[in-house]
C-alpha cells in the first residue's frame, strides 16, 4: 500500500504544474456566442466593428485573459494551517480528491454542494484568470468551481458580508472576470454567507449528510433501492427507505439514505427538521 504521505505529495508536486488556456479558445467552442452584450445596455453602432482582413489580429487582442488550472485538475492553492482565518481540507465525493478551502464561508458553500442534486461535480481552489487591464496585471483565483449534471459550470467567489467588497479595485477585478466567464458560457456569483443556509436547521441537516458521502453502498443496497422506487412509484419517506435498507435498524438505514442523497440518487428537502415521515423522491 503506498503511504499516504506519498500520496500527499505526488497530489500536490501535480497541483504545481499547470495549464494555462487562452480564453479565446473557450470561446470559440461556448454556446450562445452571438449575445456579447450587457443586459440592459442600449444598441449602438458604434459598438459594431466590420471585419477586416487587411488587419491581422493575434490571439493576445482575441482573448481577454488566460484561465489556469492545475494539470490532472486538482487545487492551484493548498491550506493546511499557518493562516490568521481558517483553512484547512475537505474530502468530497464528488470531487475525487481533496478539496482545499479558505475561510468557515468556503467550508459551508462546499458541504451544501456535497448534498445538492444540481451539483454533479466539486472542486475548490481550481482556476485562476490572468489578465492585463489598463496596464496593469493581475491575478485571481476562484474559491469554488460547480459543474451540473448537463456540464455546466459556475464559478463562486465566497463572501462573509458585502463589507468585503468595499475596495472599488477588487469589485473592478470581479467584474472583470465575470465578464470573461460570461463571453466563455460559465456562470459567475458572489455568495455571501447569510446566503448559504435558510437557518441553523437546514446547516445541520447538511453537515450530517454531507459527512455521510463515503459510507459504503454496494448491489444489495441498490437492488433495494430500486425495488423500492418501483413499488413506490420514486416518492416515499425518510423512514420508510431506511427501513427498507436495513430492516430493524435505523441508524444503518439513515446513514445508507443520507449517502444515496450525497450520490444524488434521491432528493430530500434539507432546510426542515427531518423525521421518519418526511417526503424524499428516488431519481
Amino acid at each position: 500500500m503506498t503511504p499516504a504521505s506519498a500520496i500527499d505529495e505526488d497530489y500536490v508536486e501535480r497541483a504545481k504544474r499547470v495549464v494555462r488556456i487562452p480564453t479565446s479558445q473557450l470561446a470559440i467552442r461556448a454556446p450562445g456566442l452571438d449575445h456579447f452584450e450587457s443586459p440592459g445596455q442600449v444598441i449602438s453602432d458604434r459598438r459594431i466593428r466590420r471585419k477586416d482582413d487587411r488587419f491581422e489580429v493575434d490571439d493576445e487582442t482575441v482573448s481577454m485573459c488566460t484561465m489556469v488550472r492545475a494539470e490532472g485538475a486538482g487545487p492551484l492553492r493548498t491550506f493546511n494551517g499557518g493562516l490568521w482565518h481558517e483553512n484547512g481540507w475537505h474530502t468530497s465525493r464528488k470531487a475525487g480528491h481533496l478539496l482545499h478551502w479558505e475561510g468557515e464561508t468556503a467550508l459551508w458553500q462546499l458541504l451544501k454542494s456535497d448534498t445538492d442534486a444540481d451539483v454533479a461535480k466539486l472542486d475548490a481552489e481550481s482556476v485562476s484568470f490572468e489578465f492585463v487591464h489598463q496596464g496593469r496585471a493581475f491575478s485571481y483565483t476562484c474559491d469554488i468551481e460547480q459543474t451540473d449534471p448537463a456540464g455546466h459550470v459556475t464559478l463562486l467567489e465566497m463572501k462573509r458580508t458585502d463589507r468585503d467588497l468595499d475596495d472599488p479595485e477588487y469589485r473592478l477585478k470581479l467584474a472583470y472576470v465575470r465578464e470573461v466567464c460570461r463571453r466563455c458560457g460559465i456562470a459567475f456569483r458572489v455568495v455571501f454567507r447569510n446566503e448559504i443556509f435558510r437557518g441553523l436547521v437546514h446547516r445541520r441537516n447538511v453537515s450530517l449528510f454531507a459527512s455521510r458521502g463515503f459510507v459504503t453502498i454496494g448491489d444489495h443496497e441498490l437492488g433495494v433501492l430500486a425495488d423500492h422506487r418501483r413499488r413506490t412509484g420514486g416518492y416515499t419517506t425518510y423512514g420508510e427507505l431506511a427501513e427498507a435498507l436495513v430492516p430493524g435498524h435505523a441508524a444503518a438505514g439513515r446513514a445508507l439514505v443520507q449517502s444515496m442523497l450525497v450520490r444524488r440518487l434521491l432528493r430530500m428537502d434539507l432546510t426542515i427538521r427531518l423525521h421518519d415521515a418526511s417526503p424524499l423522491t428516488i431519481d
